[in-house]
């Protein structure tokens, strides 16, 4: 649907300094954070799993103070070392964010995101609202707790 020539198509885009237009995520997937501030997840998600030790990553913080995430860890690191490299990568993430982008808590997922466990798209994208919901009680451990 066009309006004011503009194509409304749930895409969420940024426009750089030189004109470029960058689409960063989808409006549905829109973080609002408790102190109204708007987040697209989708560029966080994708820059955390950058880091070699994570295979995936889903971001939360919906009507929260504050972003927390969701990690797959790369299977070759042991359990015994997991929170040990969440506070590590979410160090590094942090480093040069401001607040509002910061992931102040995470944990890690008990299984990878798969189309088998209905947690991933056929296009491999994975599915947000199942992931939450299925995490939902940690999520609140989360923001409850005062540690990792």
């Amino acid at each position: 649907m066009l309006i004011d020539g503009w194509l409304h198509n749930g895409d969420l885009a940024e426009i750089d300094p030189d004109g470029h237009i960058r689409i960063v995520g989808r409006l549905k997937d829109l973080i609002v954070n408790s102190g109204g501030d708007n987040i697209a997840p989708a560029p966080i998600e994708q820059e955390i799993s950058l880091y070699p030790e994570v295979e995936q990553a889903v971001v939360v913080g919906d009507a929260r103070p504050w972003l927390s995430a969701i990690v797959c860890l790369n299977e070759e690191i042991e359990s015994a070392r997991h929170d040990q490299v969440l506070r590590d990568v979410l160090r590094r993430y942090n480093q040069d964010k401001s607040p509002v982008l910061q992931i102040r808590k995470a944990l890690v997922m008990t299984e990878p995101c798969s189309i088998d466990n209905g947690l991933l798209t056929p296009t491999h994208k994975i599915r947000r609202p199942q992931v939450i919901a299925l995490y939902g009680s940690q999520i609140d451990q989360l923001y409850s707790s005062k540690s990792l």
